[in-house]
């Protein structure tokens, strides 16, 4: 395995108050299923620098292909299974949701509620 290093620096127009702000942002279009912000938001953060589209793979998608496997194995039982994943695991083009929609094997239903 290779050992990957990175280095996280604030931008100058980046501040506490503009990262809570945004955050907010993404955790209100979370709660109210507004996936296509949330998609977009992780698109457009995961492809501004090489280093982003390389934490990326690193962290996410190639991590969604070993969650997907290890998902199917669980499915493959009698089994209830509670999975836990982060929001960025679960939404766009190579989330877990699709990567096991390109199997055509499953149904997929998406319930969302709210823990107000």
């Amino acid at each position: 395995e290779e050992l990957i290093s990175f280095e996280l620096n604030k931008t100058e127009d980046s501040t506490a108050e503009s990262d809570n702000d945004m955050l907010n942002g993404l955790l209100k279009a979370w709660k109210d299923g507004d996936i296509e912000y949330v998609e977009d938001y992780l698109e457009k953060s995961n492809n501004e620098t090489a280093n982003s589209k390389l934490i990326n793979k690193v962290l996410i998608t190639d991590r969604n292909v070993n969650m997907t496997a290890k998902l199917e194995e669980y499915l493959k039982t009698p089994e209830v299974e509670f999975i836990v994943v982060g929001m960025g695991h679960v939404v766009g083009k190579g989330g877990i949701i699709d990567l096991l929609s390109q199997t055509k094997k499953y149904q997929i239903t998406r319930y969302w509620f709210s823990c107000d």
